[in-house]
């Protein structure tokens, strides 16, 4: 080595064995630079290493899910009506999903009594509270009496999303008690005699949360 590095000291006119040895002094040199470097890069990959993850607990969606009771055949019992007769049946808007809902409703009536006979729909004090002509006596209703016809004539609220007027709102598992009346104007003629309708009513359910 000691020769090797003499070479540098002797003057620039070299010998060709001089000029041999100067190339094997920068090859030694270069791979003694490679090894250190290849060294450096094994002690770096020699660390401990470790990882972990981790999973969320679940997430789950809320529901929307309206109902009635009774769920058909809303009974009204009433069979030989006269002119000027009234019919009382409470009907029962429940909300059986996690969130909390707004709700809307339409009805309409068949044949030609349908086009006739008068239907109001109050909304009662509480669930429990019963659907006669007294409880709803001191009452304004939400529908005004008024002949549905082949509708499907809107009760009350809109089914449009967002909050609409007359839109009602339950949390879940709450139920509003819906006082419907039908009532044969004493003004009826001779045509409705013996005469039979048929009323359906028909309830639209929106989220209320993230839907002003």
């Amino acid at each position: 080595m000691d020769d090797l590095l003499a070479e540098f000291e002797l003057p620039k006119e070299r010998s060709q064995g001089a000029k041999e040895r100067r190339r094997r002094l920068v090859a030694t040199a270069g791979i003694v630079g490679l090894s250190v470097i290849a060294l450096g890069s094994l002690s770096t990959g020699a660390f401990f290493t470790d990882q972990t993850s981790v999973d969320s607990a679940d997430i789950t969606t809320g529901s929307v899910d309206i109902s009635t009771n009774p769920t058909a055949n809303l009974d009204f019992a009433a069979t030989n009506m006269a002119p000027g007769d009234s019919a009382y049946k409470k009907l029962l808007v429940l909300n059986d999903g996690s969130l909390a809902m707004r709700y809307s409703g339409d009805g309409s009536a068949t044949a030609a009594l349908g086009g006739q006979l008068q239907v109001a729909v109050y909304m009662l004090p509480t669930a429990a509270t019963g659907c006669t002509a007294g409880s709803v006596a001191a009452l304004t209703p939400i529908f005004p009496a008024t002949a549905l016809g082949a509708g499907p004539k809107q009760l009350f609220g809109d089914p449009t999303p967002g909050s609409d007027a007359g839109d009602q709102v339950l949390s879940a598992g709450s139920q509003d008690g819906l006082c419907v009346v039908a009532t044969l104007p004493t003004t009826t003629g001779n045509a409705f005699q013996n005469t039979t309708t048929t009323l359906s009513f028909h309830f639209d359910a929106e989220q209320t949360a993230n839907n002003p």
